[in-house]
């Protein structure tokens, strides 16, 4: 019987707790103490395209950051949160530079009330305003160009059970878009 080399078996282990920490929510990332995680993904030898994802986690068990690497490109998101623990801004980059942010803001109870994102490519800049109804719901998406002047808006509607029933989308000027309208049939 044949054993692995002690480096083998290490790497084997790592891979293993990497794939394992990629999936924990952060109650188990808190739990276990975990700080960082690598996830790699490589395909046959005869294709030499590898994927890696890396984590990194605070204390509590949140998600700092998540970078993915693949060829020469590498993505990477930034959180930050509040005292009361509510994600406040997420930053995304492409190799190092920053490509947008997204802001969010809360009520005094949690509830979420805006997501606003701004581009950095450039001059231009995009704002996006995301608004909840009283029960979590996405009520309606805003999107402003750089002046302020409204370019598009989708509006969600939901029935009594909660379930979407219509998204309409106008653009700055009322005009309709595109409509989505979802039926159910219940037993």
């Amino acid at each position: 019987m044949k054993f692995l080399p002690a480096k083998f078996f290490l790497l084997i282990l790592s891979c293993f707790v990497a794939q394992q920490s990629s999936s924990q929510s952060e109650n188990e990332a808190r739990r276990s103490g975990i700080k960082s995680s690598t996830t790699t993904i490589s395909n046959a030898d005869s294709d030499p395209k590898k994927r890696t994802t890396s984590r990194v986690f605070d204390k509590k068990g949140r998600e700092l950051e998540v970078c993915e690497q693949f060829s020469s490109q590498k993505e990477c998101y930034r959180s930050e949160y509040s005292r009361k623990g509510l994600l406040t801004k997420e930053h995304f980059f492409v190799n190092d530079s920053l490509q947008f942010s997204l802001h969010y803001s809360y009520s005094g109870s949690g509830r979420p009330l805006k997501k606003i994102r701004v581009g950095h490519a450039g001059d231009s800049v995009l704002v996006e305003e995301t608004h909840w109804n009283a029960w979590g719901d996405k009520s309606e998406e805003l999107q402003f160009d750089k002046t302020g002047q409204l370019k598009k808006k989708i509006i969600y509607l939901y029935n009594k059970r909660g379930l979407l029933i219509s998204r309409k989308t106008e653009d700055g000027n009322g005009r309709l878009i595109q409509e989505k309208s979802v039926d159910y049939e219940f037993h």
